[in-house]
């Protein structure tokens, strides 16, 4: 075998193959972890990656943050495994587990960081709680977990990848199960709800917003329910294009069973995103689900109105977080006076696509 010699030290030529096949540059590291160029660099202001030299990265560095993320024995997933067993003392409530660590934080010192011996001990005490009975919820959460599909990414919100569009929310939840390309929370994206039981002009608009936003590389951004939700997510495959979609349940209890398929479309060519463990099914989920949904979409449009209580709080959600909420004029003659609220509220009507392209451009 020829031999190379530099500085002293013999170097085979499989050597120095391996070596350099093995490093990367800036494109290539964020191609390898499915990442656009700005994730990447998120991450290495948070130092959670460091190059070896300049912007060279060591593939087996950019192997051990992913192992970090996917792995059950990682910190972080140990952690997001004690975060969600305190929600089950929460009544499974986004919101009310927020709360609680906030309150521990500030009377307790407590930090998801530290041990986990110390970190019982101070939730046990201020819920007056046997240990017995949280290791007995601990161990059960730790079977979800073993359960999550392969190649569920993890994302705690203190990390890198955590959407920044998300992460500025009071109540955005602390822990996202992702599958999916992560680069397309860089895109400008639309989300868009619907009713479950849609007019057949409601179908026809939905699909003609959601080809309008294809073509013009947008992502729409929606759940998987029935309705308008699944007939955007059957055009956007039709499409063979992209779409993200915030489930308002676990990826280990999807509904409904009807979309599988979809669901597991959007994990090969989109980016499905869940905040929830296990399905125990509750107003509180569908809230907290739209907080995330339309804090991922840079504009929001509300089509169909029977199904009121599940799509007001989008479109109330949208107007807290000053996102542009677009409402069909159609609306108008709906009998129900959320319409009315909304437009007071700052939602903008449209009875075609120039007043639709019109406002959607203004943002």
């Amino acid at each position: 075998m020829v031999k190379y010699r530099k500085g002293g030290i013999k170097v085979d030529k499989e050597t120095v193959s391996m070596v350099l096949e093995n490093i990367m540059d800036l494109n290539e590291a964020a191609k390898y972890m499915n990442l656009s160029k700005a994730q990447f660099c998120v991450l290495l202001e948070n130092h959670k990656i460091t190059p070896i030299k300049d912007h060279f990265y060591y593939k087996g560095d950019l192997d051990d943050y992913m192992h970090r993320c996917y792995s059950l024995n990682s910190k972080n997933v140990k952690e997001a495994l004690l975060y969600y067993t305190m929600q089950t003392f929460c009544n499974d409530n986004e919101k009310e587990t927020l709360h609680l660590l906030h309150t521990l934080e500030i009377e307790k010192q407590f930090d998801l960081h530290d041990p986990f011996f110390k970190n019982l001990e101070i939730i046990c005490s201020y819920l007056h709680i046997q240990e017995a009975s949280f290791y007995k919820k601990y161990a059960q959460m730790e079977a979800y977990f073993m359960n999550l599909p392969s190649g569920t990414l993890i994302i705690s919100k203190e990390d890198g990848l955590y959407p920044i569009m998300l992460k500025d929310e009071k109540d955005a939840p602390y822990f996202l199960f992702v599958l999916g390309d992560l680069k397309l929370l860089d895109s400008f994206t639309i989300g868009i709800v619907g009713s479950e039981h849609p007019r057949e002009d409601e179908i026809k608009k939905a699909l003609y917003l959601c080809d309008y936003c294809i073509n013009k590389e947008m992502i729409v951004v929606s759940g998987l329910e029935r309705g308008i939700n699944t007939y955007l997510a059957l055009e956007i495959m039709k499409r063979k294009s992209k779409g993200i979609f915030v489930l308002s349940c676990s990826f280990l209890d999807f509904f409904p069973k009807e979309n599988k398929q979809l669901y597991e479309y959007m994990i090969e060519n989109g980016l499905v995103i869940s905040q929830f463990i296990y399905h125990s099914y509750q107003s509180s989920m569908i809230e907290s689900r739209n907080l995330t949904l339309t804090a991922l979409s840079n504009s929001c449009i509300l089509l169909g109105g029977k199904d009121h209580h599940e799509l007001t709080d989008f479109g109330y959600e949208a107007l807290r977080q000053n996102k542009l909420l677009l409402l069909p004029s159609s609306l108008k003659k709906s009998y129900m006076h959320f319409p009315l609220e909304l437009n007071e509220g700052g939602g903008k009507y449209f009875s075609n696509m120039v007043e639709f392209k019109k406002l959607l451009h203004c943002t």
